[in-house]
């Protein structure tokens, strides 16, 4: 019974008592409403999991060949234990190949200085981060281990912003790929 905006509450007689004194009312309901929002997501529920890896031991030619192969404009650098190392853009292969240094380690070209957050690092702080500075951010562990790494594109199709956008933002899911090393 009822109309459609009428709503109803059943209280124990433990809640009752405890409504007695003043403004626990609305204290209790505060804590009912505040129980109701759900928790606010973190990288670890943003980012992509499965990135795609070079070793710092590859060669400039072998980070073309991925980042072309994936259609990537930047790759994170680990080393053989999954720890974060750099960062290596096109623009930095371009700048190799420009000196013919197609044959060289990745390592001479990286960026070593890498913005990274943490697995429970909340949804608005990644926002900050990749609206005012960068345009991807590695997530890493406690021991600098990269376990995944989240895109403005992936905040953007979070948002529903590119709801028709394919897959996760780095392409190559399944297969961890790693220049020779």
């Amino acid at each position: 019974g009822g109309h459609a905006r009428a709503a109803a509450s059943a209280v124990s007689e433990a809640t009752r008592a405890a409504l007695q004194t003043p403004g626990a009312v609305l204290d209790v309901a505060r804590e009912r409403v505040l129980s109701q929002i759900p928790a606010e997501p973190t990288a670890s529920a943003v980012m992509t999991a499965n990135v795609v890896t070079l070793r710092s031991t590859a060669s400039v030619r072998d980070a073309r060949n991925l980042l072309d192969a994936h259609g990537l404009k930047a790759v994170p650098v680990v080393d053989d234990e999954g720890v974060l190392r750099g960062s290596l853009k096109l623009s930095d292969v371009a700048r190799a190949e420009k000196k013919d240094q197609d044959d060289a380690t990745v390592k001479g070209f990286m960026k070593t200085q890498v913005h990274t957050v943490s697995p429970d690092t909340p949804l608005a702080s990644l926002e900050e981060i990749l609206v005012t500075t960068v345009g991807r951010v590695p997530v890493v562990d406690d021991d600098g281990r990269l376990q995944g790494i989240v895109t403005r594109t992936d905040l953007l199709r979070l948002r529903n912003y590119y709801g028709a956008l394919p897959g996760p933002s780095a392409a190559g899911l399944g297969a961890r790929a790693a220049g020779p090393g």
